[in-house]
C-alpha cells in the first residue's frame, strides 16, 4: 500500500526508487486515453505537459507555456521538475505539497489505478514569471499509476487565470469523468478552498472557521452553538485573529478577510 501521508516531494523520492516502472509505455498510453477522454485540448491559453515522476523531468511540455510564465518549454525539458517547483509562490507550494498532494492520493487510493485516467485533479496557484511577477495559474491533471497505485506521473495543462483572479485563494477540485452517449461530462466530486494568507499567519482551522461565521454576521453566541464551544472560547479566537492580523477590531478583521480572497 502506498502511503498516504507522502508529499508530492516524497513521491517523486519514492517513484524514482520504483524497478522498471515502465513510464514510457505506460506515459504514452495514458497521455492518448487522458487526451481522448478528457479535455486536456489545446487552445492559446493553456500549455499541455507529461511528468515523468521516476526522472524527476518532464517528458512532454508544449511551446505555448512561454505565453504563460515567460520561459521556454526547452527551459522546463532541461531544467526538471525542480526548476518548475522553484518558481511556485513558496505558501502555494506549502499548501499543495502537504496538502493538496496528499488529499488527491487518498482520493486514489480508494480507486483501482487503471481506473486514474477518469479523475482530474485541478488546483489554483501563483507562480513567479520571468517578468520577476507572480502570475495566478490553473492546473488540471491526471495521475500515472503502477499497477500498486504508486503515481509514476502526471498528464495535463497549466493556464493563466490571472485577469479572472486577484485573491490569494487556492481551490482544489477534483473531478470525474463520464462519457454518457458519447459526450463528456465531468461531475465535481470533491471541492476545497484554501487561504495561503492564513497560512502564513498562524491561524488554526477553529479560527478560521470562526472568521467565517463572523463574516455570515452571526454574533459569538450564534457561532458557539453552531461550533458546540463556550462563548469565551469564540471570543479568545477572535482575540487571537486580531493579534495575528494586526486588526483593530472585527470591521477590520472582515475587511482583511475580504482583501485576501476568504470570503
Amino acid at each position: 500500500m502506498y502511503p498516504l501521508s507522502h508529499t508530492f516531494l516524497g513521491s517523486l523520492e519514492i517513484a524514482q526508487k520504483q524497478e522498471n516502472p515502465s513510464f514510457v509505455k505506460t506515459g504514452a498510453h495514458f497521455l492518448r486515453r487522458a487526451f481522448e477522454r478528457t479535455d486536456f485540448t489545446f487552445n492559446s491559453g493553456n500549455a499541455p505537459y507529461m511528468i515523468d515522476y521516476t526522472v524527476r523531468n518532464y517528458g512532454y511540455v508544449h511551446k505555448a507555456v512561454i505565453n504563460i510564465v515567460g520561459y521556454s518549454a526547452a527551459y522546463f525539458l532541461k531544467n526538471g521538475v525542480d526548476a518548475y517547483v522553484g518558481k511556485w509562490h513558496p505558501d502555494d507550494f506549502e499548501i499543495y505539497n502537504e496538502n493538496i498532494f496528499p488529499e488527491n492520493l487518498t482520493f486514489l487510493s480508494n480507486h483501482a489505478p487503471e481506473k486514474s485516467v477518469n479523475f482530474v485533479f485541478s488546483h489554483t496557484f501563483r507562480i513567479k514569471t520571468q517578468k520577476g511577477d507572480f502570475a495566478t495559474l490553473l492546473q488540471r491533471s491526471s495521475f500515472i499509476l503502477s499497477p500498486e497505485g504508486v503515481p509514476l506521473g502526471t498528464v495535463g495543462y497549466v493556464t493563466d487565470i490571472t485577469p479572472f483572479k486577484r485573491d490569494k485563494c487556492m481551490t482544489h477540485v477534483i473531478e470525474c469523468l463520464h462519457k454518457p452517449g458519447g459526450t463528456k461530462k465531468a461531475e465535481i466530486v470533491y471541492q476545497k478552498n484554501y487561504y495561503p494568507e492564513l497560512t502564513m499567519l498562524d491561524i488554526s482551522r477553529r479560527e478560521a472557521e470562526v472568521l467565517r461565521w463572523i463574516c455570515d454576521g452571526l454574533s459569538s453566541k450564534q457561532i458557539a452553538e453552531k461550533m458546540r464551544i463556550s462563548i469565551n472560547t469564540v471570543n479568545n479566537h477572535r482575540k487571537s485573529m486580531l493579534q495575528k492580523t494586526d486588526c483593530k477590531n472585527s470591521f477590520e478583521l472582515l475587511s482583511f478577510a475580504v482583501k485576501n480572497g476568504i470570503i
